[in-house]
């Protein structure tokens, strides 16, 4: 079980240094682009004049991106488990050692997903606060 703890920690806490670069990439994005000087006119619909008038910022939304992604497939993956588990449990047949093992997978299912949850939430958290 503590193995599973710091597994999840590890790939929770690996966004931090993500989320501490964002807003300096967000402050340089900022700058006078000489190169591309305007978008007026008929040149404002252009695909690229969009990208650069885009008030969101790519890094942020690609993290959150990602987040909600691994929040779902681990979700996904711990309902799996629940009804594998229950299923073991309904086909055990009485046998103590087989309801044992099916009940413990179920609390460790419901543990995952309680901890991937508070994590998507302080992610998301976190970078709803960076964008504004």
């Amino acid at each position: 079980m503590r193995s599973l703890i710091t597994k999840l920690m590890i790939i929770v806490f690996g966004f931090l240094p993500a989320l501490a670069i964002a807003p300096t990439y967000a402050s340089a994005n900022t700058t006078n682009d000489k190169l591309f000087p305007g978008c007026t006119g008929s040149a404002a619909n252009s695909p690229i004049c969009k990208d650069k008038n885009a008030k969101g910022d790519p890094v942020l939304d690609t993290m959150k991106t990602v987040a909600n992604i691994i929040a779902l497939l681990t979700g996904a993956i711990a309902v799996i488990m629940i009804v594998v588990s229950g299923i073991s449990m309904i086909t055990s047949g009485g046998n103590t050692e087989a309801i044992t093992k099916a009940r413990r997978r179920i609390v460790y299912a419901l543990v995952g997903l309680v901890i991937v949850a508070a994590a998507w939430i302080i992610v998301s958290f976190v970078i709803d606060r960076l964008i504004r």
